[in-house]
């Protein structure tokens, strides 16, 4: 049965215990699929804490600490809750907020919604700003976009991947069929590490999961019959490039239309954690911007 808890009111004493285990015993506890979701929930917090930020109990829920807890997650009988341990917080958030439950300190997430990690890192990097004296997230130390800084939310881990160079290669095709050709946008959120960034996304700007979710449900309906394939792909290390084809009808014309695509990705764990790309212009001479619902990232040379 998965435990359940009450959230407790503000003026309860605090018991903190500055362990992992107690952490993971908390979690331990869920049963599934409740608790898959909540380790996300945490890796998702953890990718935007510094990394002094230790995992405690407080106020019986999994916290993260500095000086004292300031950021907390839980589940309860109908949802997931984001605990900023702060009343006033959400008072920055009120448009992004509006499509949850909430009180003055609790977001409550349905069991049956996508987590919204953007959103859950930036109550994260926002409680952090409204502490004395916190460090910002280290920022990833791998080669970054041309004339880009490093992502704010993207911490370096330096975590090796699990995979053989063919298992990395296979995850790349399956994610590219599920992704484009099967449609299922969510997928994104399976293969990829909570913090995913893709230095190159819509409009050529740096992105997370959610960010590429919408670009693909946007290329869905403006392309109905897009399709892609795999010309070419090699494995090396922890990264995987290939060179691959997009083919679909322009609705506006009727014309058949293409467009190469070079895309590299970086593996962590079991997972796809970063992504570069660059695509050749569309055939046909047809605007990307114009004929369809979404900016096209920048040709490079």
């Amino acid at each position: 049965m998965m435990r359940m808890k009450k959230e407790l009111s503000a003026n309860r004493t605090a018991s903190r215990k500055p362990s992992n285990d107690a952490v993971e015993a908390y979690i331990a506890a869920i049963s599934e699929p409740t608790q898959s979701t909540l380790r996300q929930i945490r890796e998702i917090i953890r990718s935007a804490v510094p990394t002094e930020a230790a995992e405690v109990i407080s106020y019986g829920i999994p916290a993260f600490a500095l000086s004292k807890p300031f950021f907390g997650y839980a589940a309860f009988k109908n949802h997931f809750a984001i605990l900023p341990f702060s009343g006033s917080l959400f008072n920055s958030f009120s448009e992004e907020l509006k499509p949850y439950t909430h009180t003055k300190s609790s977001l409550h997430l349905p069991f049956d919604k996508p987590l919204p990690a953007t959103l859950i890192r930036k109550l994260v990097l926002a409680r952090l700003a409204a502490i004395p004296h916190s460090k910002p997230p280290q920022a990833h130390s791998s080669s970054e976009g041309a004339g880009r800084g490093p992502h704010p939310n993207f911490r370096s881990r330096n975590v090796a991947t699990k995979l053989s160079l063919e298992q990395m290669k296979q995850l790349v095709k399956d994610h590219f069929e599920d992704f484009v050709n099967k449609r299922n946008a969510g997928v994104i959120r399976t293969n990829m590490t909570p913090d995913f960034y893709d230095h190159d996304g819509p409009g050529g700007k740096p992105t997370g999961v959610e960010g590429d979710e919408e670009m693909m449900l946007r290329m869905y309906k403006a392309m109905p019959d897009l399709h892609l394939t795999i010309e070419d792909i090699i494995a090396e290390d922890d990264k995987v490039m290939c060179r691959n084809i997009w083919r679909w009808t322009d609705s506006s014309s009727g014309k058949k239309m293409q467009f190469h695509g070079f895309v590299l990705w970086r593996f962590e764990g079991d997972k796809i954690a970063e992504r570069w790309a660059t695509v050749t212009p569309p055939a046909e001479g047809t605007s990307w911007a114009t004929t369809h619902a979404y900016d096209a990232a920048p040709v490079r040379a």
